[in-house]
C-alpha cells in the first residue's frame, strides 16, 4: 500500500522519472493489476517511449478484456502519432503526389491499428458518443463509408437503443 501512495504522490507533481520508478516496484509487487500496467503505459507514453506504452496497455488489456481506459488509451497512441502526419500532409502542395501518397498510408495505418481498440471501447461502453464519432470519422477516412453511416446512426439513438444497435453492428 506504501507503493500505491508513493505511485499516487508522484502522479501528483508530475515527476515521470520517479514515477516510473515507483511504478516498476509497484508491478513487481502486484504484477496482475492492469491499473498499474495503464499506468505505467500512461507514464512511457508521455515519455515517449511508445513500443513499452503499447506493450503496458496490451498487458492491461490482457490482465482485463474489459478495461476501457486501456484500450481508449491504446488507441489514442495510435491516433496519437498520426496527427503529425495528417499536419504534414495537410500542408502539401498537390505536386507533391509521392510524399502525400507515403502519409496517407501511414496515417491509415495508424488508423487501422486504432480502429480494433475503439471498437472494444464502444463494446464495453455502447452509449459513449466520442468513441462512436471518433469511429465515424475513421471508419469514413479508411474508406469505410458504411460502417461510417452506422455511428451516425448510433449517435443519433437514443441511449436506451444504443446496447443492441451495437451487438448488432459486431455481429456482422
Amino acid at each position: 500500500e506504501i507503493i500505491f501512495e508513493e505511485v499516487n504522490y508522484y502522479l501528483a507533481i508530475g515527476d515521470n522519472t520517479l514515477l516510473l520508478e515507483s511504478l516498476d516496484n509497484a508491478v513487481q509487487s502486484d504484477s496482475l493489476n492492469a491499473v498499474l500496467h495503464l499506468v505505467l503505459g500512461n507514464t512511457y507514453s508521455q515519455l515517449g517511449d511508445i513500443q513499452k506504452a503499447e506493450a503496458s496497455f496490451l498487458k492491461s488489456i490482457e490482465l482485463d478484456e474489459d478495461y476501457f481506459d486501456a484500450y481508449n488509451n491504446l488507441a489514442s497512441l495510435y491516433l496519437d502519432q498520426a496527427a503529425p502526419l495528417v499536419e504534414k500532409k495537410n500542408g502539401l502542395s498537390y505536386k507533391q503526389e509521392k510524399l502525400f501518397n507515403k502519409y496517407t498510408k501511414q496515417i491509415n495505418n495508424f488508423y487501422n491499428q486504432a480502429l480494433p481498440h475503439l471498437e472494444s471501447c464502444l463494446k464495453i461502453h455502447p452509449e459513449h458518443v466520442q468513441i462512436a464519432d471518433a469511429l465515424k470519422e475513421i471508419y469514413y477516412k479508411v474508406d469505410k463509408p458504411k460502417d461510417s453511416m452506422k455511428m451516425k446512426e448510433l449517435i443519433d439513438l437514443p441511449n436506451d437503443q444504443k446496447k443492441s444497435f451495437v451487438a448488432d453492428f459486431f455481429s456482422k
